[in-house]
């Protein structure tokens, strides 16, 4: 039985020097006084084995964003169709859409 609790523990202080370090590994070996004290740290052990081990989530991937719906209002022609235009009827066609706000002309 001894020789089962020497291991135990050899087991628990190479746990505890690979995660935390010698020096405290060196603590809490000596820190242990008691076989609860030992089923304490080995169930930290353990713990810490489960997380390890369990598998992360995939990521959820959204799909990308559908193109924007056109705007509503009348339809909108091509660059080719505009140039076609005369002056009157880009203009009456401009006249259509919501037009920005300006500023009030200065001087004059």
């Amino acid at each position: 039985m001894p020789d089962r609790l020497e291991q135990r523990i050899a087991c628990v202080r190479a746990f505890v020097a690979a995660t935390r370090g010698e020096a405290a590994a060196s603590a809490e070996v000596a820190a242990m006084r008691t076989v609860g004290d030992l089923v304490r740290a080995e169930q930290e052990l353990a713990s810490f084995r489960a997380r390890v081990n369990t598998p992360t989530p995939a990521p959820v991937t959204t799909p990308p964003p559908a193109a924007a719906p056109p705007p509503p209002g009348p339809p909108r022609c091509t660059e080719q169709e505009y140039s076609a235009m005369d002056a009157a009827s880009r203009i009456a066609y401009a006249r259509q859409f919501q037009q920005p706000a300006t500023s009030p002309r200065r001087g004059g």
